[in-house]
């Protein structure tokens, strides 16, 4: 999430979390980066329907295995289009406007996500390139109000080496000269990061415009297509920053993430009622946290 214009928090350049909140499920679930941000998002698409997962694997598999469009269009966009009018989710008049509207909701569909951000995104990974209409994505939601809180976490030590190894570890992007780029680099590199934590007044939770940013542009091609599809690929270049909102965004505790002016709930949020999901128990946690949802929201149907 970002600051209402004009405040100075919306030229921070670290990111604020927002909670997943599925439709059919009473869960507001906040997750902590490095600790299984990937699957917990899976996790909580699982819970939109087993109708909204059908669809997205079938229009992700007629986007990634067909050349053009046309098949997309025809089959997935359209019907949902209609599906979504249907249920007031858009005007119908928009469906009325015909190509110009369903051509908007293409480039929207797959062009919104920013190519190359991540590093794995030098290998074109086509998959990151489709986002579905809006009313498929995963629900989020600013506060929680009426589901059960809840907060996907691991133990902090290895939350932090598990960065180290994404970042910096044997990484390319710096080189084996790099001190950093070596298990004998990691207390170093810890030192430094507690260290720029500690050297402002926010900490890792506010005031944090003095954050440095890496730098990744990317341009798409303007010739060729990946293989089996209509889309044209992108070339990066990285500047990179030895200390970055990257780091701030990946590494900061709990406690720096909802004191963050700009996350709604605020910290109150986490005083009661808060179950949290360990990796390290996660089936046993995952347990508990349906016997709450059948005693305090009736909902006893089980989790996926």
């Amino acid at each position: 999430t970002e600051a209402p214009s004009g405040d100075p928090a919306a030229e921070w350049p670290v990111k604020v979390q927002l909670f997943h909140c599925p439709k059919l499920v009473p869960v507001a679930m906040l997750t902590i980066p490095k600790c299984g941000t990937t699957s917990t998002i899976n996790w909580a698409l699982h819970m939109e329907g087993q109708s909204d997962m059908d669809w997205l694997t079938f229009g992700g598999e007629l986007f990634l295995e067909h050349r053009g469009l046309s098949m997309f269009v025809d089959k997935f966009l359209t019907p949902q289009l209609q599906k979504a009018a249907m249920s007031g989710a858009i005007p119908v008049s928009r469906i009325e406007e015909g190509e110009g509207f369903t051509k908007l909701l293409v480039y929207r569909a797959i062009h919104r996500y920013r190519p190359g951000w991540e590093k794995f995104d030098e290998l074109e990974d086509l998959s990151r390139e489709f986002v579905p209409p809006a009313h498929l994505c995963p629900m989020c939601c600013l506060q929680g109000v009426g589901r059960q809180i809840v907060v996907v976490g691991r133990n902090p030590f290895v939350r932090i080496m598990s960065y180290f190894r994404y970042n910096w570890l044997y990484s390319e992007t710096w080189g084996e000269q790099h001190p950093w780029t070596h298990w004998s680099g990691f207390r170093p590199w810890l030192n430094h990061v507690l260290g720029m934590r500690e050297a402002y007044p926010g900490g890792f939770a506010n005031d944090l415009k003095w954050v440095p940013q890496s730098k990744r542009i990317c341009k798409q091609k303007g010739v060729g297509t990946l293989d089996e599809t209509g889309v044209h690929g992108f070339y990066c270049s990285l500047h990179a920053e030895a200390f970055s909102s990257d780091d701030v965004f990946h590494l900061r505790p709990l406690g720096d993430m909802v004191r963050d002016r700009r996350f709604v709930a605020g910290p109150q949020v986490l005083e009661s009622g808060l179950h949290v999901l360990h990796l390290e128990t996660l089936e046993d946690d995952i347990g508990r946290l349906e016997f709450l949802l059948c005693r305090r929201f009736s909902f006893c149907q089980g989790l996926p």
